[in-house]
């Protein structure tokens, strides 16, 4: 196995992707290491095997609706609404959710016999308030990470952190549940509060700073908006 099949793999999931999105009129973007290796190697960076990319909410809204009913034989959808598969903070597109060395799988996927797929962002509006996006972009950062925290907090620690979540994000959390599955969820409700059709900044909360006017100009040179940079944990009082 070489990096070329994981990279042959991943190409094919997205091929299937790219299907899915002409058929409904949806439209998507390279992003992260992706974007940069299409720019600067023409291609893959050498030592990356993996394909991001980012689409307005409405469209990412629109692709998790029709997806399940088009994907594949083997597919798999990861998101943070799945019922029947793996949570995931993002919409995330897979070939497969095991082990499979038969014939016909190394023949659909260029010899790899392993998962691969492709990563799905969402893009959302932020507030034009550089003090009130440092407090949004926090809060669902704090709430990403916010499973970790829990695993190593007792009880009633925990109770006190979930409670103080509950109080600011007016939410109510299942006890009995899943209680990472939940915090998956209400970070990606968090990041939609704005409108990307709405606001003049557009970002993928909680993961990258914010950028102006519409994504499809991004690559040309503008400035973006100052003002704090914070990440990490907050303290909810």
């Amino acid at each position: 196995m070489t990096i070329d099949e994981v990279k042959s793999c991943a190409i094919g999931v997205l091929d299937f992707i790219d299907s899915v999105c002409k058929q409904n009129g949806l439209q998507y973007f390279l992003c992260g290491g992706t974007l940069l290796g299409a720019v600067r190697h023409k291609g893959f960076i050498p030592w990356d095997d993996d394909i991001d990319i980012t689409m307005h909410r409405k469209d990412y809204e629109t692709l998790m609706r029709v997806l399940p009913s088009e994907l594949p034989a083997g597919y798999k959808l990861l998101c943070p609404q799945s019922s029947q598969y793996e949570k995931s903070r993002f919409l995330r597109v897979i070939n497969s959710d095991g082990v499979d060395f038969s014939e016909n799988f190394l023949d659909r996927f260029h010899g790899f016999p392993y998962s691969c797929g492709v990563d799905i962002f969402p893009l959302d509006g932020v507030p034009d308030d550089p003090e009130e996006w440092d407090m949004l972009q926090e809060l669902v950062r704090f709430v990403i990470n916010a499973e970790d925290l829990l695993k190593k907090t007792d009880e009633d620690e925990t109770e006190k952190l979930l409670s103080e979540l509950e109080q600011t994000c007016r939410v109510r959390f299942d006890r009995s549940g899943n209680i990472g599955d939940q915090l998956l969820t209400l970070a990606d409700t968090l990041s939609q509060i704005y409108s990307n059709e709405d606001t003049e900044y557009i970002v993928q909360v909680g993961m990258s700073e914010p950028v102006k006017g519409k994504y499809e100009d991004t690559l040309k040179p503008r400035a973006t908006r100052t003002g704090s940079t914070r990440t990490g944990y907050i303290t909810i009082t």
